[in-house]
């Protein structure tokens, strides 16, 4: 996708160092003490992010609070299954205008709009909780 507001371009640069699980970790442990209750995961679009899964593991998901941020066209069963062992307890969907041409021209893709649907519906009938995110 190329969503009109992505910083993922941000993220493009192959010679920039990437964090690891170890680092994660030791930033959610500096963090809580602090008093962080919540850690969020968000775009691009984290479900295409390889480590997702080790980080969340990183950022202690059964002391806090964790949530994930995504477009929604990912969301096929294995993966929310996956979301829901690795803990995590709020599943936030974008969806950018209730006019499925809309979204999908913001989105730069025909059928994003049915697909982030479909992926809350079958999230919600796995028993995660949802939250739908508008940037407009």
């Amino acid at each position: 996708m190329k969503c009109q507001h992505c910083f993922a371009v941000n993220f493009e640069d192959s010679t920039k160092r990437v964090m690891g699980s170890s680092h994660y970790r030791k930033l959610a442990e500096e963090a809580m003490k602090m008093g962080a209750i919540n850690f969020s995961f968000q775009g691009g679009e984290p479900l295409l992010y390889k480590k997702l899964f080790d980080i969340i593991k990183s950022c202690y998901p059964q002391r806090n609070l964790i949530s994930v941020t995504t477009n929604g066209i990912l969301l096929t069963e294995n993966m929310l299954k996956r979301l829901k062992k690795a803990g995590v307890d709020i599943l936030t969907v974008s969806i950018d205008s209730g006019i499925p041409e809309e979204h999908d021209e913001f989105r730069n893709l025909k059928g994003a709009f049915y697909k982030a649907l479909k992926g809350i519906i079958l999230a919600k009938k796995m028993g995660l909780n949802v939250t739908v995110g508008c940037v407009w």
